[in-house]
């Protein structure tokens, strides 16, 4: 805690994590809505997007200052012997200043373009492919199977038949007293020769 840095660094991160926490537990969770926590993901995306500003760095410059305050250390870059190599080196004038840039625009940056990376707006569709368990068959509208569809139709080996099958596949679940509740379960019930779209659609949403 004795480094100036290390202390803006920290302050940076528990701040900006702490906006990732909820989508991150929701994730982990069993029963997980994929369509929900995407959704979430890509509101998370924009706003963090809108925290990139001099006014949100200047509160968190504030904190740590408090905290070097409590460690009885200056809130300053450290001077540096020596040619630099590796670090970008942003024209600027304070500490406030180059922190900004270099840390949190930096880190900013990074999470954002990991969240565009891992939840693509094209796929968002594809995350439909969920409703197709049986526990999740409340929210299986047409608009959704026809979505879903849509999303899978490259892969769908019967496409003329995609109606029907969904049908079916509705109807087996009805009498039961417990259903599948993960991919996994569901292709036990998806033979090939009677599901053949359903196997699929399982098959590339488990992995």
């Amino acid at each position: 805690m004795e480094d100036p840095e290390f202390i803006m660094a920290l302050v940076v991160a528990q701040y900006v994590l702490s906006f990732l926490k909820p989508l991150t537990l929701s994730l982990q969770t069993v029963d997980c809505d994929m369509l929900v926590a995407f959704d979430e993901a890509r509101n998370l995306l924009r706003t963090l997007k809108s925290i990139r500003s001099e006014e949100a760095f200047s509160k968190l410059f504030e904190r740590a200052r408090v905290l070097a305050d409590v460690v009885e250390i200056i809130l300053q870059p450290r001077r540096r012997v020596g040619r630099q190599i590796h670090r970008d080196n942003p024209n600027v004038d304070s500490a406030e200043q180059l922190w900004r840039v270099s840390i949190f625009y930096a880190f900013l940056d990074h999470v954002c373009t990991e969240l565009e990376r891992r939840f693509l707006q094209e796929q968002r569709q594809m995350m439909m492919g969920q409703y197709l368990l049986p526990e999740k068959f409340d929210y299986l509208t047409d608009k959704c199977i026809d979505a879903i569809k849509e999303a899978y139709n490259p892969d769908s080996p019967d496409n003329e038949n995609w109606q029907q099958e969904i049908l079916r596949w509705k109807t087996k679940f009805t009498d039961k007293e417990s259903v599948p509740n993960s991919l996994q379960q569901a292709l036990v019930y998806a033979h090939q020769d009677f599901y053949p779209n359903q196997l699929v659609n399982d098959l590339t949403f488990a992995f």
